[in-house]
């Protein structure tokens, strides 16, 4: 069961609850692989109504899940505890988490965020857009900074190549040299982590379900 807190409409949120395999096929899930069991709206979402929805769930279901992914959020994860259901957190998620507790305070991190996003949103509508950044979700940034970073260290690298106008509005770049490449080289290692981690737990899954044939 993959459950989470998933959007505004109007006043009200969404919680989605989403099943599939227990016992990985190897492969990347598709569509195909997931069902929609539950769509939920109330006006707040607490760890009682959560594992209400969950419980509800496994009952339409007609069994309780092998476990129940989730992002970190508190509410879900004490929910899913509260059901007495096995649990494992999103590993992107996690990972970004510890991306924020790092780089949110730092006054270099900050100053560098805020000049990109004045420069997309000063020149969005100009002849230069054609080499803005990546746009940032502003909820959960931390955990979609791959293409932002890679946007900003390619930037570097072809700095000295771009026309003298860019050169002018993207000047703070080269100016933060060493924070980009450290930025770069930390999310590779994120990278590197996630894909070790979900081939990893892929075939410790398979290991299983092959076991139980």
């Amino acid at each position: 069961m993959i459950v989470d807190e998933s959007m505004m409409i109007g006043s009200e949120k969404l919680l989605l609850t989403l099943a599939m395999p227990a016992i990985n096929a190897g492969s990347a899930i598709t569509e195909k692989d997931i069902t929609i069991v539950d769509i939920s709206i109330a006006k707040s979402w607490n760890r009682t109504s959560i594992k209400n929805v969950l419980e509800m769930v496994a009952d339409k279901i007609g069994h309780k899940p092998e476990y129940v992914i989730s992002d970190n959020g508190s509410t879900v994860c004490k929910a899913v505890r509260d059901a007495g259901y096995a649990h494992h957190l999103d590993i992107s998620h996690t990972l970004g988490m510890f991306l924020e507790r790092v780089y949110k305070k730092e006054a270099d991190f900050q100053e560098l965020s805020n000049n990109v996003q004045l420069a997309r949103f000063k020149y969005n509508m100009q002849d230069v857009a054609y080499v803005q950044s990546p746009s940032q979700r502003s909820i959960a940034r931390f955990m979609n900074m791959s293409k932002w970073i890679d946007w900003i260290s390619r930037m570097q690298y072809l700095y000295y190549t771009l026309q003298n106008d860019i050169k002018s509005i993207y000047a703070f770049i080269p100016q933060n040299a060493s924070l980009v490449d450290e930025l770069a080289e930390t999310m590779d290692c994120i990278t590197k982590i996630e894909k070790d981690v979900k081939i990893m737990v892929g075939r410790m899954i398979q290991s299983v379900g092959a076991s139980n044939l």
